[in-house]
């Protein structure tokens, strides 16, 4: 009974508003006359349907925009380290002692360093641009450019995806906007965004079929005709912003000498200190610590956490790191390589890379046999007497 009754207290009215609400409607101008033939109405250049689904439209824009920083996410912990909790404990150092400071930067300088030695995998020179894992060393460089990447790919799809759904070329719509408000700041775009629709339906009346055509106020569009001209201006900005951001990590992670220049900074004030103590920065080393011990991810690491906190925190990790670097490397001079080859190439003296007891041993091989032998005599004739 109560369903009934609210059927008697539905007016036409409101018939008539969620029959359009469900049915087709197009815009026809008022200086214009109405068309007859229904193929005429309804052509894609008077269709006005979109303004029901442009929550569902900002919703997937929504979720576009989130997915490249998803798969960030998700695949960036399997390079073995945390940066996100990296960088987080290097910004809380800021706040401690000097002391309490140098101890965690220690810390996290020693899980960097067992990062670097842990995951990794030589690798063929010939098919070094072919590989990609997380002991390449240069799996996070790889993700984070295709995850910019994705960025790019997203702002330029979001034009495509509005050119579809509004039915105009949405490409061009913030320059025409700019010409019409140059023209007329009062401008509305009553073309594209009308106020008013038109919708036609059929009502039955016993065995006679009604064809009606009314008049629906589209109080949305005067959102939506805001919204959509501002969002051009955002995604041409964002656009630009991305390509830019992304050929510059492009350049400064491909080409290694770029790489080198940005440490090159940080290793100027480590060579000052070197020089204080009597000694010099070596450049063979130099070379070797940056693509044989960082390598592309180690760079990538050092890069990040400047860009999120501040260069003094890059310079004391990196001071740290190359000092394990120079103690291991006067212990194993062949665990690291440059370009496929190994460390030994390059180094100035026997004694930086043979150890002493090495040394003894191969002096002692290279001895005469007849030395040798006459040393044998006389330790046998020795035990004799």
């Amino acid at each position: 009974m109560v369903f009934l009754r609210s059927i008697k207290k539905m007016t036409k009215r409101d018939y008539v508003n969620s029959l359009c609400w469900i049915f087709p409607l197009y815009n026809v101008p008022f200086n214009n006359e109405l068309p007859v033939a229904d193929k005429d109405r309804f052509s894609d250049d008077k269709d006005v349907g979109y303004y029901r689904w442009a929550m569902l439209i900002f919703i997937l824009q929504a979720l576009m925009f989130e997915l490249p920083h998803f798969i960030w996410r998700s695949l960036n912990g399997h390079s073995g380290l945390n940066i996100k909790r990296i960088i987080r404990m290097c910004m809380e150092t800021q706040l401690n002692s000097k002391d309490t400071r140098d101890k965690k930067l220690d810390q996290i300088a020693k899980f960097i360093d067992r990062w670097l030695r842990t995951y990794r995998k030589f690798t063929s020179p010939t098919l070094k641009f072919c590989q990609f894992g997380n002991r390449s060393g240069r799996y996070l460089v790889l993700l984070y450019m295709f995850t910019k990447f994705l960025y790019l790919v997203n702002v330029v799809a979001q034009f495509q995806i509005l050119t579809i759904f509004l039915g105009f070329n949405y490409w061009k719509y913030g320059a025409e906007v700019v010409g019409y408000l140059t023209e007329d700041p009062h401008w509305n775009d009553l073309q594209r965004f009308p106020r008013v629709g038109m919708c036609d339906f059929d009502i039955r009346q016993l065995q006679n079929i009604h064809r009606y055509t009314v008049q629906c106020v589209l109080s949305i569009n005067l959102f939506l005709e805001k919204i959509f001209a501002g969002q051009w201006f955002v995604l041409a900005l964002l656009s630009v912003v991305t390509l830019v951001s992304f050929l510059s990590w492009f350049i400064e992670e491909v080409f290694t000498s770029r790489r080198e220049r940005f440490l090159h900074k940080y290793m100027y004030f480590i060579d000052e200190e070197n020089k204080k103590q009597g000694g010099s920065l070596n450049t063979n080393m130099f070379k070797k610590f940056v693509r044989g011990y960082l390598r592309h991810d180690g760079v990538f690491v050092i890069r990040t956490v400047a860009n999120n906190t501040n260069d003094v925190l890059a310079y004391d990790l990196l001071n740290r790191l190359w000092s394990m670097f120079e103690n291991q490397h006067n212990v194993r001079t062949d665990e690291y390589t440059i370009e496929g080859e190994p460390f030994l190439d390059g180094c100035e003296t026997k004694d930086d890379i043979v150890p002493t007891s090495i040394q003894n041993g191969a002096s002692r091989q290279n001895v005469p046999k007849k030395r040798r032998s006459e040393r044998t005599a006389m330790r046998s004739s020795s035990r004799e007497s």
